[in-house]
């Protein structure tokens, strides 16, 4: 039976695109080439300031993304000038503009700009392809780099120090017809550039916008672009929901067009160990609360743990799915006999306070003294490299274990090693794991949330440690390394069990859920506030009870197939057992889209100072903190 996608647009809302990206930069781009090769018009919006993603289109094409071109693409930089496109004007800026009235000297180091004797610039050598980059002191004393792609967009990059002593930042943007279409203003504090000031221009010069933050910014890029679609079906998908979620309130649906907003959920909000009755973090809460009550249409979980948790946190409603990751399955793989079996592997990010790398090095320290033949090799980039390259130094480790550059051959690797590991705190779903199974490489992992017990099976493919515990995870790498006919019986095996993440199941999970959502359409409730005002509260401390009574006021677009289905409840987070409790609510009314009840209600206060009182209304849900006592 065939996979049909509804017709319609399909956006991807996306910071940028870059080279050797990780796990969710590949998902993104799989369930586009999925959508490409369905015959569905697919963009991807590109918020990011960097032109190297223009060479990552490249580098996507030949490395498992063939369907992808820049046709597929707009992105922010182009998008007030021009869409990109192979037949631009080149106009350069800068130091390129005047360079025929310059003494250029070709050296080992790159190119040297003179006029009048004098040494006014030098250009940097770049590692990556179609760059160039420029660099000069400028006559009031200011830092400047001009920085240029094959592709003739360019930025202008200026630092200098105020009177204060306070260093500053202007950037400028030029699109390929060669005006300033974009600039930014920062201030170096905390060790970091911070954004003041975001101004977009027209060809005159003027100021067309101006922004605060960039997240405002990339938002009204979003909403503006998919606003500007014609009419029809337009299918968007938000992947870093933190990034990018409050645009999506400002997509709206008119003439003629009908939007569905879907978020992809690649890590869980859930703060503390990760439970569904913790507090969501903070940073996101707001978001997730969106998701589900107002902004969009869908919530899309990467494993089934994830959907059951959100399930319990938020209810069970139809917007929320599970489409696993999907991985390349090879046909056929390198046999488990030839194999190094003294040989571990890592390949991600270099990111300590989610990968926890060191865990590893520090657990091979233990595991090279019982197996000294053994040794571990880590692939990958990122900012914790530095940190890793001292502990190996600092634990004498150098000779077992090894980090390697960052590689594209991922498949080569799983397939000369007899095992792999993962120790992240935690995943949305590890890409790591899957990639590991289907190339035949059992994988010792921590037992993080989410995703090994989804590919996992503890003693057949795998084995699964205690999170955090290095002892354990030291023991389980050293039981691989002494047990190599278990380890091919476990290999064996992964190649089997890694199926449910095959291509065919991929694409049907991801058909269901947006025809699902065309038939959910007209029944979805819109919420966008919920006030509560309490005109009374007592607290007990005798019988440890709080009771209430006030107005709950709600703010949104409620169909008629909707109304009279809603539900208002107490939860305690943090709290066993029930985890909420119905408020009484005796009238409502309504006056176009603000909504009232009159509510009371009591419950066990347990020392708790603030429960948060939820509403659910036709697979929405909303909730708000309240305090109990000041």
């Amino acid at each position: 039976m065939s996979v049909v996608f509804p017709e319609g647009n399909y956006i991807f809302c996306w910071g940028g695109l870059i080279m050797n990206a990780g796990g969710m930069t590949r998902a993104m781009l799989k369930r586009a080439c999925t959508l490409i090769r369905a015959g569905r018009d697919v963009t991807i919006l590109c918020a990011a300031r960097s032109m190297e993603q223009l060479n990552g289109v490249e580098h996507y094409q030949q490395n498992g993304y063939p369907e992808i071109s820049r046709k597929n693409f707009v992105i922010r930089e182009a998008w007030e000038g021009e869409r990109l496109s192979d037949n631009r004007t080149h106009h350069e800026v800068g130091i390129l503009a005047r360079s025929d009235t310059l003494c250029v000297e070709l050296t080992n180091k790159g190119k040297v700009y003179w006029q009048d004797g004098v040494e006014l610039a030098r250009e940097i050598p770049s590692q990556t392809p179609g760059k160039r980059e420029i660099r000069y002191t400028s006559p009031a004393g200011e830092s400047v780099a001009e920085v240029y792609w094959e592709d003739s967009l360019s930025r202008i990059i200026t630092d200098y120090v105020d009177d204060k002593g306070t260093k500053h930042r202007r950037e400028r943007y030029f699109a390929p017809n060669g005006f300033c279409h974009t600039a930014f203003e920062s201030v170096w504090t905390n060790n970091t550039w911070n954004i003041t000031s975001i101004r977009s221009f027209d060809e005159t010069a003027h100021t067309v916008e101006e922004f605060k933050d960039y997240s405002p910014f990339r938002q009204r890029f979003f909403s503006s672009y998919v606003n500007e679609c014609a009419a029809g079906q337009i299918f968007v998908f938000c992947d870093p929901i933190l990034d990018f979620e409050p645009g999506f309130s400002k997509m709206h649906e008119r003439d003629g067009k009908t939007i569905y907003k879907i978020g992809v959920n690649h890590g869980v909000g859930f703060g503390g160990e990760r439970n569904w009755n913790s507090v969501i973090n903070p940073r996101i809460r707001d978001n997730i609360e969106k998701v589900v009550a107002s902004t969009m249409d869908a919530l899309v979980l990467l494993t089934k743990q994830a959907n059951e948790d959100f399930r319990k946190r938020l209810g069970g409603r139809d917007v929320l799915f599970t489409v696993p990751n999907t991985v390349r399955i090879p046909k056929e793989i390198r046999p488990f006999s030839t194999r190094d079996l003294n040989r571990a592997v890592y390949i991600g990010r270099f990111d300590e306070n989610q990968k926890q790398i060191s865990h590893l090095i520090r657990a091979f320290a233990i595991v090279c003294k019982r197996h000294p033949d053994a040794h571990l090799h880590i692939f990958g980039r990122g900012a914790s490299e530095a940190e890793y390259r001292r502990l190996i130094q600092e634990l004498d480790l150098g000779r077992w274990v090894i980090l390697e550059p960052f590689t594209n051959d991922v498949e080569g690797e799983y397939q000369k090693a007899a095992f792999s590991v993962s120790c992240s705190s935690f995943e949305g779903h590890s890409l790591s794991v899957c990639e590991s199974l289907a190339n035949g490489c059992p994988v010792v992992s921590y037992d993080y949330k989410y995703g090994p017990q989804d590919g996992i099976a503890n003693g057949k493919n795998g084995l699964l440690v205690k999170l955090n515990d290095i002892e354990m995870l030291a023991d389980k790498i050293c039981w691989m390394l002494a047990h190599p006919k278990k380890v091919e019986e476990m290999s064996e095996n992964a190649r089997v069990m890694v199926d449910q993440y095959h291509e065919r199941f991929y694409n049907s999970n991801w058909a269901d859920v947006l025809n699902a959502l065309v038939l959910q359409h007209p029944y979805r409730t819109h919420l966008t506030d919920m006030q509560v005002q309490l005109s009374q509260k007592t607290y007990t401390p005798i019988l440890n009870k709080f009771t209430f009574s006030g107005v709950l006021t709600v703010l949104g677009s409620v169909p008629k197939a909707a109304e009279g289905m809603e539900r208002i409840y107490l939860r305690l987070y943090n709290h066993d057992g029930s985890d909420y409790s119905i408020i009484d609510c005796s009238s409502k009314a309504a006056d176009g889209e603000t909504h009232s009840f009159n509510i009371s209600g009591k419950l066990s206060a347990e020392r708790k100072k603030r429960v948060t009182i939820c509403l659910e209304w036709n697979n929405c849900f909303i909730e708000r903190d309240m305090a109990l006592w000041d």
